[in-house]
């Protein structure tokens, strides 16, 4: 059986969002399904080193520009939208409220 890959054009290629929590588990999913669309992405975490290995892998196999921030999700909360004008979302993978 022939397959045939849809895709679905969000509308949001080139844009740019932070993702916190994002080195591994949902935040990382979030942050992978945002590149598959051609988003650039602010990616988090407190590991330095997860966050590189994350960063590598979105590098590597999407087209995309990726920043890193090395800080807890409520710094970068409290930060991320003054430092970034132009997000075309915040995403939050977290209960927690602003």
């Amino acid at each position: 059986m022939l397959e045939k890959e849809l895709k679905l054009d969000l509308g949001i290629k080139g844009k740019k969002a932070v993702v916190c929590a994002s080195s591994k588990g949902l935040g990382l999913g979030c942050a992978v399904a945002l590149a598959e669309a051609g988003v650039d992405l602010v990616i988090n975490s407190r590991d330095p080193k997860n966050l590189e290995i994350a960063a590598n892998l979105l590098r590597n196999n999407y087209q995309i520009c990726v920043e890193t921030v090395i800080r807890s999700r409520n710094r970068i909360h409290k930060q991320a939208p003054a430092l970034y004008v132009g997000l075309v979302d915040f995403v939050r993978n977290y209960e927690k409220r602003l």
